[in-house]
């Protein structure tokens, strides 16, 4: 909506416009409606962006005071943000068990979906810890699978350790 309202309003580009250098009163007069232009231009923008957002980031970009660097600050804070996201699936990872009489194929797969996607992510886990959450979600049904399997340290793909748990 932000966007749309900034370039309805043929704003955006201040954006991306460096501050231009403040005229003299003995500069050309187009320099000096240039910067005028711009100073007016990017406090609208600058109006548009602060009454856009979440009164609690306002004061994060109260001090700046160029519209795209407002925006460069916003961009950074929603950047962090994304861990967020990082969280919830390890969160899902380490909380997900199995219950007593669900598939067993259908749930490793799900593990294996969720390791997938935290590695979309950028994170990675090696296959050895893989093994060990997914086999720790299991009910204790599968105990006696969990202790022979560690006794063996057989190292299987996911997919083949959820072909031996069937």
């Amino acid at each position: 909506m932000l966007t749309g309202t900034v370039t309805a309003e043929k704003l955006v580009s201040v954006l991306d416009e460096e501050l231009p250098q403040e005229p003299h009163q003995d500069d050309d007069p187009e320099v000096i409606d240039y910067y005028e232009d711009f100073i007016v231009r990017d406090f609208k923008a600058s109006l548009y962006i602060q009454g856009s957002i979440d009164k609690s980031l306002v004061e994060s970009v109260n001090d700046i005071r160029k519209a795209g660097g407002k925006m460069d600050k916003l961009t950074e804070l929603f950047n962090r943000q994304l861990t967020h996201p990082h969280y919830d699936v390890v969160s899902q990872i380490h909380n997900t068990r199995m219950s007593q009489g669900s598939p067993v194929m259908d749930h490793v797969i799900k593990m294996i979906n969720l390791f997938e996607k935290l590695e979309t992510m950028g994170t990675a886990f090696d296959l050895l810890y893989k093994m060990d959450v997914i086999l720790n979600s299991l009910p204790r049904s599968y105990a006696s699978f969990q202790m022979s399997y560690k006794i063996s340290e057989r190292q299987l793909e996911l997919t083949k350790l959820a072909n031996a748990l069937v």
